[in-house]
């Protein structure tokens, strides 16, 4: 009975101290005409939570407005913000929180960056757990919707403020909440309109394994939470990709073809990239966006050229009407201008280097009554008059595209698109090119540290005319090992589409110490041999071992003869012992 006890009283601490597989963190910012919708969705999540309360946590910090209906929990209807933790056993269907709130907060600006922080703080204290997914549930308004003067998302009517992207307020309350938790969030999800672009992406691929969102409109109704929060509260997710495909499949099973919407989820990560992409192959992308504008203005004349303009008017619009017109798919965008007999050879290849990676990253989608999109959208005005409704939009206030037409800086991480989209013919160049290297002449091994400038699209290292490495990311860290005595030459090269540049050419010498012998003992100079084996005359084996730290080795064991020492340190060279 002891022990039984001991065993019990062990797994709880355990999962005490671990916490469950998952905590699923809703932010709903129903303080605006979204009010009403609140309590539906609560309702879906605790249908389909149902009892399963073993693997999953779900926390949700809720604010509303009194004007449009407020939200109703056990206690009665409320209008200000809280958090609530699911205790499980909800109805489902009664329009009210089955729960009384774990923290009331007050009346709280949910646009504020530091209340998302504050809630992930609070989540993360008190329901711990292996994974966190976060969905952020508000209007949308991804990177400028014709007469709001916004980017981003997150509106408190109450307190009259917007959580802007442009602004770097987006990204400032993901990035808080990622440290809160203590590591990258599982999937971040907006149920929220127009969010799947790339200006949007840019903000939380490397704070989020996955992104679950929208190029369209989302529907009033929002999301419907059912079998992906089922699986969630029965199991650990056993990938990115399958949780993302629950998602999008019960959003395309609720709505079918009878509206105008999207969904699609991107899987950007290490460990899942076989289902998606990796970090750096997100940061290829952006270097392809970076160099197809700066061609399309170098070599095509900038987006007021005939045919660029056409493939700009004929790409696909996110809504059928002139709301989102400046809303293009990026995917699309690029295969008119690889279809366009006249758009020159450079564009067209990194127009299709683009495609590749939209089809990588985006395992599955759907996409109704938009035949052409793909599920990232770009922000792709049919005329030059962009940014001008927020002048918030600066180099030190967001990472994507301050530009040096705009604010005179090249900071933006792709500055060319926003100079592309401006109208402009000529464009100026940052030079990011950096080589380091370091030789260890004991081991003989050479490590590289490289960036080079978006303009190539490749890298290769080569020592002696070989090619020992080579990538299409533009920066990274690589090592080599020497294997063999002497000089040996080292290339980098970078290539573009249309040649190849030494970027970098030296030379190292490796002369590792050979063991010096004298009477019966060889002493080791060089403390990267890995070990010794000697041999006699006839070729047999008499003697083998590592050398670690040894200084010498003793050879008054041998009998008098004629041996060799085969010493490896990656090299293999012999000298000859006669006793």
């Amino acid at each position: 009975m002891k022990k039984l006890l001991f065993l019990i009283l062990s797994i709880f601490l355990v999962i005490s101290i671990n916490g469950k597989a998952f905590t699923l963190m809703v932010y709903i910012c129903g303080d605006n005409n979204l009010s009403s919708a609140i309590n539906d969705d609560i309702d879906e999540i605790e249908a389909a939570y149902g009892n399963l309360t073993s693997n999953l946590d779900i926390v949700i910090c809720v604010d509303g407005h009194p004007s449009y209906g407020g939200y109703v929990d056990d206690g009665g209807t409320r209008s200000d913000t809280r958090y609530y933790h699911l205790s499980g056993g909800g109805n489902g269907t009664d329009g009210k929180i089955n729960d009384l709130a774990s923290v009331v907060l007050g009346e709280k600006n949910m646009a504020d960056p530091q209340t998302l922080i504050d809630f992930a703080a609070w989540a993360a204290k008190n329901y711990k757990a292996t994974n966190y997914g976060l969905i952020m549930w508000n209007h949308g308004a991804g990177w400028g919707k014709d007469g709001i003067p916004f980017k981003g998302g997150m509106s408190d009517d109450t307190d009259g403020d917007f959580m802007s992207g442009a602004s770097g307020e987006w990204r400032a309350a993901l990035e808080g909440a990622a440290k809160k938790i203590g590591k990258d969030f599982y999937f971040i999800g907006c149920d929220m309109c127009v969010m799947a672009y790339m200006e949007v992406l840019w903000d939380m691929y490397d704070i989020a394994d996955m992104l679950v969102y929208s190029e369209a409109n989302i529907p009033f109704a929002g999301w419907y939470y059912n079998s992906f929060i089922t699986s969630l509260a029965t199991s650990a997710p056993t990938s990115h990709a399958w949780l993302g495909y629950l998602m999008v499949k019960d959003y395309k099973d609720y709505y079918g073809t009878s509206t105008e919407n999207t969904l699609t989820y991107n899987v950007i990560n290490n460990s899942d990239y076989f289902n998606g992409i990796t970090e750096n192959e997100l940061l290829y992308l952006k270097s392809q966006i970076f160099n197809l504008a700066k061609y399309l203005i170098l070599d095509e004349g900038g987006r007021n050229a005939s045919d660029v303009q056409s493939c700009i008017d004929g790409a696909q619009e996110m809504s059928t009407g002139t709301f989102y017109e400046d809303f293009k798919d990026l995917y699309h965008f690029c295969e008119l201008l690889n279809n366009n007999s006249n758009i020159g050879t450079r564009v067209k290849g990194y127009a299709v280097n683009i495609m590749n990676v939209i089809e990588r990253m985006n395992p599955d989608d759907w996409q109704a009554k938009f035949p052409n999109s793909h599920g990232l959208g770009i922000y792709l005005p049919d005329d030059n008059n962009i940014y001008y409704f927020e002048v918030e939009y600066t180099a030190s206030t967001h990472r994507w595209g301050a530009s040096s037409y705009y604010n005179g800086s090249t900071n933006g991480a792709c500055y060319p698109w926003t100079n592309f989209i401006y109208g402009l013919t000529s464009t100026v160049e940052k030079e990011e090119c950096e080589i380091n290297y370091y030789f260890d002449p004991l081991t003989g091994e050479v490590s590289f540290d490289y960036i080079l400038p978006p303009d190539f699209v490749g890298v290769q290292i080569v020592r002696d005319d070989k090619i020992i490495f080579e990538s299409e990311i533009l920066e990274g860290k690589v090592k080599d090992r020497i294997n063999f005595t002497g000089k040996h030459n080292y290339k980098i090269i970078g290539f573009t589409f249309i040649d190849k540049k030494v970027i970098k050419e030296f030379n190292v010498n490796f002369e590792p110490k050979k063991p010096l012998i004298f009477g019966n003992k060889i002493f080791f100079q060089d403390n990267s041999i890995k070990y010794v084996e000697i041999f006699d005359k006839t070729g047999k084996k008499v003697f083998s071992s590592g050398t670690g730290n040894l200084k010498f080795l003793d050879l008054s064991f041998l009998e008098n003869g004629v041996y060799f020492v085969d010493y490896k340190n990656g090299l293999k060279e012999k000298i000859f012992i006669i006793k």
